[in-house]
């Protein structure tokens, strides 16, 4: 069976353009020859952790299709740091590499992902964890670090 690179495309809202994410991924692959590219769009929120494509895509990791997953950056693959180790934790187990190109982040040639809470690093992804109630504010998240 023919692996696929599985490109991962979300954008927030129906009214938002997802064609600037899919060039930029488009390209990303050609560059690096991946020609066999398919492509998973979402137009919904990324605190939804059920997303129609997100969910096909998923479906197809587990089935053996997909040879990687590339996303433009880890937000668009979800916002919550929950949902996102979720997902991380299942492309381990796969032994799927992820690449975020906007991000720098690329697995391919080393170990899994995992993700760590950290206080670092909620500027550079864009994923936030749910309210640490010891600090007693709904305002303070704890922020991620990705560990290779």
């Amino acid at each position: 069976m023919n692996r696929t690179t599985a490109v991962y495309v979300r954008v927030s809202s129906s009214d938002q353009r997802p064609d600037s994410q899919q060039r930029e991924l488009k390209r990303y692959c050609q560059q690096r020859k991946w020609n066999n590219a398919e492509f998973y769009c979402d137009r919904l929120s990324g605190v939804k952790a059920s997303r129609p494509e997100l969910d096909r895509m998923v479906g197809d990791m587990r089935a053996g299709k997909v040879e990687r997953l590339v996303v433009y950056k880890l937000d668009r693959l979800g916002r919550s740091l929950t949902h996102l180790s979720l997902l991380l934790d299942e492309m381990s187990r796969l032994s799927l590499p992820l690449v975020c190109t906007s991000q720098g982040i690329d697995t391919s040639d080393s170990k899994p992902l995992r993700q760590v809470p950290d206080r670092r690093a909620e500027g550079r992804s864009g994923v936030r964890e749910e309210p640490d109630s010891r600090a007693g504010e709904q305002t303070a998240w704890r922020r991620p670090r990705l560990v290779v």
